[in-house]
């Protein structure tokens, strides 16, 4: 008895699941980097700086305060990104990469190219930014 994940196998080409890995794989990887830089360089913008002690300059403070947020932001984002490529690595390995989450319906293989780590076909999708544009 075939179910949705092994009925999937028939239609999506196996002999792109390597191809698609590897694209994820490297993807992950200079996520991984740039997080790194970017935690170093905030660990290098928040060290002690000589000569600045007790500055109370509030458009300093306030420059301070836009690069810790802008900083942060960027973080999470890359955080968010690996957290779906690895997503996608997974539902490789499970044998259901390429499956909509939504509707059960493949994912075209030119989405896939596109954004690899997709999870709902293009309608899918659009149904939903709609949805959310309206709440």
């Amino acid at each position: 008895m075939k179910t949705a994940a092994t009925a999937h196998l028939d239609l999506f080409p196996r002999s792109l699941m390597p191809a698609f890995e590897g694209v994820l794989t490297r993807q992950r990887l200079q996520l991984l980097e740039n997080l790194q830089t970017a935690l170093n360089c905030e660990k290098l913008e928040s060290a002690h700086v000589p000569g600045n002690e007790g500055s109370t300059d509030t458009k300093d403070l306030a420059a301070q305060d836009i690069e810790a947020d802008d900083s942060a932001a960027n973080m999470a984002q890359l955080r968010q990104e690996i957290s779906a490529v690895d997503g996608a690595l997974n539902r490789l390995r499970q044998r259901t990469f390429g499956v909509c989450t939504h509707c059960g319906e493949d994912i075209p293989i030119a989405r896939l190219y596109a954004h690899p780590t997709a999870t709902r076909c293009k309608s899918c999708h659009t149904s939903s930014e709609h949805s959310a544009s309206r709440t």
